[in-house]
């Protein structure tokens, strides 16, 4: 995976990677992030219960929701540090029961005008 990233790159090609998270950790994101395009984080819901009922179809695996959002909060983190040109986005599943939840979460975000959030350190303190 890490060598295939890095060889792309240097070989001129885009390269971009959608991922869960859940293994996107910390040395991955630091091999990887500086020859992405972009990285598009799926996540399955807003809550740690909701999301582990999508992804899991049980509410008891909260803590990979968890575990997503601290990878997801470091890559942010050390794309500002490293002042990297990659985007990285989020894409979620869009429910009935997580509507509420994602309309309040967009209309309270500085960036609420836009057809897509752009991620930085703000959105997760």
């Amino acid at each position: 995976y890490v060598p295939f990233i890095q060889h792309a790159y240097k070989s001129g090609i885009d390269v971009g990677n959608a991922t869960n998270g859940w293994e996107f950790e910390e040395e991955k994101i630091e091999q990887v992030l500086p020859y992405l395009k972009w990285v598009r984080f799926t996540v399955g819901a807003g809550t740690p219960e909701s999301y582990s009922k999508i992804m899991f179809k049980s509410k008891d695996h909260t803590e990979v929701f968890e575990r997503a959002m601290k990878n997801i909060r470091y890559a942010v983190k050390f794309k500002e540090k490293n002042n990297l040109d990659v985007t990285l986005g989020i894409q979620m599943v869009l429910t009935p029961e997580s509507f509420w939840f994602t309309t309040v979460r967009a209309f309270s975000s500085n960036r609420s005008n836009t057809s897509s959030w752009l991620l930085n350190s703000e959105d997760f303190t």
